[in-house]
């Protein structure tokens, strides 16, 4: 074993055998919380099953026979009250997880490194974190279409409103907001580029009323930094893409190049006077919330938008609709039903086969989610999809299926980060419990076309299920946990793995 993984491990042990009080003063940190997570991988082929990887933030090994252990150390706010109930005004916290995989490559990984504060409803976070936001189910959802859980998280600095705050006395409207500045850092095809993104939902409807309606969006942009791996001047300004105050000012506010004409040529290539400043993508997200007798029903929809296709109405196809339902559990039932998830997601239409490559602006199709023609990488990060997982890498599929286009230019073939976005998925989720034993329930099932340019023969159908149980041991606070995935043969290969997991808290 390499020298620095050698390290890590016995700085964990010393970790776990020292009390986290002794590593900091007592004063600063306040009831930190400690997990030791080990994991072991086994599959018959080559990779691990769909739903073993997906949703997962980067932390599962891409062979199918490895072992895995992570240390994780978090301090989070304290409670938001004091015992007179005022808002706490000033609290902070920290986290961190690091670990390290033995498979076919061994490696180690920090999913999150952050340090928190927070001052009453605003929260700042530096650091790479696990965060969530839209408008879906949270646990049991198959992903949200553009922020999803598929990679290791960027690190940002973020500034947010996490939960919803009431302008009112009457708490009929509610927002929730972010803004954050991240870091792609070096990718296959970019390095040193930015991510910036912002969101605003609002709630309408007080919390303890039956209906609540939910509405709002998000904004990603990847933008700056330099080209890598190909030739510099097809996509760049020798090399390197806008990145002054201005260019962050178009990036911001998502203002179409094509109206400033007063731009030099000398700075800005063909494909950024005609359209933005970066990689522009989000979804507008609408929900309904209905209260009865304990149970909770939630119906959702993320309309996408990569182009202008939403804005001329022509990819309402495409989006993920969904309903959640949570019943309520009672202390004294041996079985029953935490709750059960349904999704529709489609991709397919993407504005229509007509765009800007058949002269047609207007209809703004051919939308090739996911895929840009200047950040090559596309909407990814570290390889991963940083959006719905029915999007994959076109390293993560069938290999015989077409993955590239020639560049007219250069005439060498060019590789897009996925060569399967027009998708449709219906997806069903449960979870349940027997007892103290909780017990939950994947499965998808996918018509695959490819991609505009490079469609597929034919619709290829892929099947993939998840079930997972979980048990906690009380007296040696220890989870035991089981997953077994399989995938049918389609865009990948017939696969059946299992994953054993223990977590220990201290």
């Amino acid at each position: 074993m390499k020298k620095k993984y050698s390290s890590f491990l016995i700085c964990s042990i010393l970790l776990l055998l020292l009390k986290p009080e002794s590593l900091i003063s007592q004063t600063i940190l306040k009831k930190p919380s400690t997990h030791l997570k080990i994991v072991s991988n086994l599959a018959t082929g080559r990779n691990n099953p769909f739903w073993l990887r997906a949703n997962n933030f980067g932390q599962t090994s891409d062979s199918a026979q490895s072992f895995q252990i992570q240390l994780e150390i978090k301090k989070d706010f304290d409670s938001l009250y004091f015992q007179n109930k005022r808002l706490k005004a000033f609290d902070w916290g920290y986290g961190i997880a690091t670990g390290v995989i033995l498979g076919r490559e061994t490696k180690s990984y920090t999913p999150e490194i952050y340090i928190k504060g927070r001052l009453k409803n605003l929260e700042l976070t530096i650091g790479r974190r696990r965060d969530f936001f839209g408008i879906s189910d949270s646990t049991n959802s198959s992903g949200h279409l553009i922020n999803s859980q598929n990679t290791i998280p960027i690190p940002k600095v973020s500034l947010i409103i996490p939960n919803y705050h009431y302008l009112f006395k009457n708490k009929i409207l509610g927002i929730k907001a972010g803004l954050s500045h991240g870091w792609f850092g070096d990718q296959y095809y970019t390095k040193e580029s930015f991510l910036h993104q912002k969101w605003l939902y609002v709630s309408i409807g007080k919390p303890t009323w039956r209906f609540n309606f939910y509405t709002g969006l998000n904004h990603n942009v990847q933008w700056g930094g330099k080209i890598n791996n190909i030739p510099s001047h097809i996509f760049a300004v020798n090399g390197k893409f806008p990145s002054s105050l201005k260019d962050f000012l178009f990036v911001s506010t998502g203002l179409s190049l094509n109206r400033q004409y007063s731009l030099p040529d000398s700075l800005y290539t063909y494909q950024d006077l005609t359209n933005r400043v970066g990689n522009h993508l989000g979804s507008i997200d609408v929900g309904l919330r209905f209260q009865i007798n304990g149970t909770t029903i939630l119906f959702y929809r993320q309309n996408i938008y990569d182009d202008g296709s939403l804005f001329y109405l022509s990819n309402l196809d495409d989006g993920l609709s969904g309903i959640s339902i949570n019943f309520p559990k009672t202390s004294k039932a041996f079985f029953g039903i935490n709750n059960l998830t349904f999704e529709f997601f489609n991709s397919r239409n993407q504005g229509g086969a007509l765009g800007p490559e058949q002269n047609n602006n207007y209809l703004r199709g051919t939308d090739n989610y996911f895929n840009n023609a200047q950040f090559l990488d596309g909407w990814s990060y570290k390889g991963n999809t940083l959006g719905t997982s029915f999007i994959p890498s076109r390293l993560a599929i069938n290999k015989t299926l077409p993955q590239y286009q020639v560049n007219v230019i250069t005439e060498l073939p060019t590789f897009f980060y996925t060569n399967n976005n027009r998708v449709s998925a219906i997806y069903i989720a449960s979870q349940t419990f027997v007892y103290n034993h909780k017990i939950k329930v994947k499965y998808s099932i996918s018509n695959n076309l490819g991609t505009y340019t490079f469609p597929f023969a034919k619709p290829i159908r892929q099947k993939s299920m998840l079930m997972e149980h979980q048990y906690f041991i009380k007296s040696l606070k220890t989870l035991l946990e089981t997953q077994i995935g399989y995938d049918s043969p389609g865009i990948y290969e017939k696969n059946l793995g299992v994953k054993f997991v223990l977590l220990k808290k201290f």
